[in-house]
């Protein structure tokens, strides 16, 4: 089945104890693939994330995610409900423990688009974030060529 050319919103919301939730929302356009394991979703990040440039993947299989980020910041997590995934996240300034502690994922994919939803929390070295809830909706009619990806 060929690449799909989609449209992407991403947005997260952070909570931290005692602060408002920080609310984040951005648009990519990106490239999805049906695999033999699930989807492959694959964008560039912007530079409103502070990672311009970082080429991220989702990897969707049945009740499990895989996010790859490659670029100045590198990392893996993956996402299963109720599970606890350890891993390196590589900085210009060096490697950190990242551990991700999942509450809830929820994926929907077609060739056409689909939805992502994750809540969780991550451990990046000796410091505990607060909880995210990431959700992605996906739309074919993206714009980039598969080679920008």
């Amino acid at each position: 089945m060929p690449n799909t050319n989609v449209n992407i919103v991403i947005r997260s919301v952070q909570h931290f104890d005692g602060l408002e939730p920080e609310r984040v929302e951005q648009k990519a356009e990106g490239c999805l693939e049906k695999t033999p394991f699930g989807w492959t979703l694959t964008y560039l990040e912007g530079e409103e994330t502070g990672m311009g440039g970082t080429r991220t993947t989702l990897e969707l299989a049945e009740n499990r995610v895989t996010l790859t980020r490659a670029g100045e910041v590198s990392s893996q997590m993956i996402f299963e409900a109720g599970g606890i995934h350890t891993s390196d996240y590589q900085t210009p300034y060096g490697v950190l423990p990242l551990e991700v502690h999942t509450h809830s994922l929820g994926a929907e994919m077609s060739q056409k688009g689909g939805r992502v939803a994750l809540c969780y929390h991550i451990r990046l070295g000796p410091q505990q974030s607060g909880r995210t809830e990431l959700s992605l909706e996906v739309t074919s009619g993206g714009k980039r060529e598969e080679e920008e990806i």
